[in-house]
């Protein structure tokens, strides 16, 4: 952890601020859930499960990353690429829903 932060200190990341993690662990996903909540809330930081890639939670994922605002996205280089790869090809679609005027 310790290196971890070093090294996203030398890029402008801080201890504390916000972080999604694209993560598959058995641990991080499975029966630790209140301790990983509380050390998430601490720690600011969301976990998106990395094996669980459908086109919903993709469309999910990619909502999350823009409420959220992430100063880091940490997680497996494939699954970071499906993500980006796919809010590439729906781009079109979100910014029209987002561009939209009140009624």
């Amino acid at each position: 952890m310790a290196a971890k932060w070093r090294a996203t200190r030398w890029w402008g990341v801080d201890i504390g601020d916000p972080e999604l993690v694209v993560w598959g662990s058995p641990v991080e996903l499975g029966a630790q859930d209140r301790i990983r909540q509380l050390r998430d809330a601490l720690m600011r930081s969301h976990l998106l499960p990395a094996f669980e890639m459908s086109p919903a939670n993709l469309d999910r994922f990619v909502d999350t990353i823009r409420r959220a605002r992430p100063a880091m996205l940490f997680g497996y280089p494939s699954s970071l690429s499906l993500i980006a790869e796919h809010a590439r090809k729906k781009a079109s679609r979100w910014t029209r829903l987002a561009s939209r005027s009140p009624s």
